[in-house]
């Protein structure tokens, strides 16, 4: 009896022992096939991380190659005919299309972070791999940064100044921050007043400063952004003058026709309303927001991201507004409020 009780203790043990070597076995499996995913994303990172140092080392190459070949054609561009000159432009034009497939190279890259980021999402809690990362999205924000760069340089040949990135005007009707190289305003202040509308401003278009380097009407042909205002022409319709002086590309961004022409318009003349009802004046700011990976079109002008609007009242309250620079599918003004804070 003794003997039959020993041996199902036996076979019991031996069973047990069984599964247990096959949990080890199975969890062994999940272990390695973890570190199969593991080592395949540091492959997937090493490789990014490679293209993007090849892709510094070009340009930085590049850049300097670039600088050295525009040096020698201004220190020849005294003696150039009409016939040369053309020809210089040209070339010109020829080193900005492969400066801008440079940019559009950059734009695949920031792709491939972006899904690389999701795939970081499953290793959020192994802090080498983020910081591994963070790295890597570090060196192309500095990659972006000179690519921003290099695309201003060809337009430099012609006059041989550096180019302002906040460049504070006071004019007649407004005060604004001019970005040159971005060729768009980096924010932009002006006062609603109660006051009369007396001036039509059909035949009216945007015109040149001399001074500064704007956009242009080339860099609104053709595509989906309209030569929007920031401080409002029907707001400044009371004189010739103040009309005109909204006219300004200085006044000007590459704004969303959808948004230009519908809830932006809307809330410009709201606040018309809420000046005429007090009979006060309201101070507005607009700041024109870029994200580091905002459009650069063809002919060099940088597309905003998105724009702030704040409104501060004579009786001391504000309204603030953000819009993103895209269609807005029909929603009205009001869903653009944000908290001032």
């Amino acid at each position: 009896m003794k003997n039959t009780i020993s041996f199902f203790i036996l076979i019991t043990f031996i069973f047990s022992c069984k599964n247990f070597e096959d949990d080890v076995n199975a969890l062994k499996q999940v272990n390695q096939s973890q570190q199969q995913e593991i080592d395949s994303l540091i492959k997937q990172i090493d490789s990014l991380s490679s293209t993007i140092n090849d892709s510094n080392l070009k340009q930085s190459q590049d850049y300097d190659n670039l600088l050295s070949t525009i040096n020698t054609l201004i220190d020849n561009t005294n003696n150039l005919t009409n016939q040369k000159f053309e020809i210089l432009s040209d070339s010109i034009k020829n080193i900005r299309g492969e400066l801008i497939a440079v940019s559009l190279e950059s734009n695949n890259l920031s792709s491939q972070l972006s899904n690389l980021s999701s795939e970081l999402e499953t290793l959020k809690n192994d802090s080498s791999q983020q910081e591994k990362y963070n790295r890597l999205y570090e060196s192309f924000v500095v990659l972006q940064n000179k690519l921003d760069s290099i695309n201003a340089i060809p337009k430099k040949l012609f006059n041989g100044r550096n180019y302002r990135t906040d460049y504070i005007i006071q004019g007649s009707i407004f005060k604004v921050s001019y970005n040159e190289i971005y060729e768009q305003p980096n924010w932009l202040e002006y006062t609603v007043r109660n006051v009369p509308s007396n001036v039509s401003r059909s035949g009216y278009d945007f015109f040149s400063v001399d001074s500064v380097f704007t956009s242009n009407i080339d860099d609104y042909a053709n595509n989906d952004w309209d030569k929007g205002h920031l401080a409002p022409a029907a707001s400044f319709d009371d004189t010739v003058a103040n009309l005109t002086a909204t006219f300004s590309f200085l006044n000007c961004v590459l704004q969303h026709y959808y948004l230009n022409r519908y809830e932006w318009a809307q809330l410009e003349g709201q606040v018309r309303d809420w000046a005429a009802a007090d009979n006060a004046d309201i101070n507005v700011r607009v700041d024109v927001i870029f994200d580091y990976d905002h459009q650069i079109l063809p002919t060099g002008a940088h597309v905003p991201s998105a724009f702030r609007k704040k409104l501060n009242f004579a009786n001391g309250t504000k309204k603030c507004f953000y819009f993103p620079n895209s269609h807005t599918n029909g929603k009205d003004w009001t869903e653009f409020e944000i908290s001032c804070n």
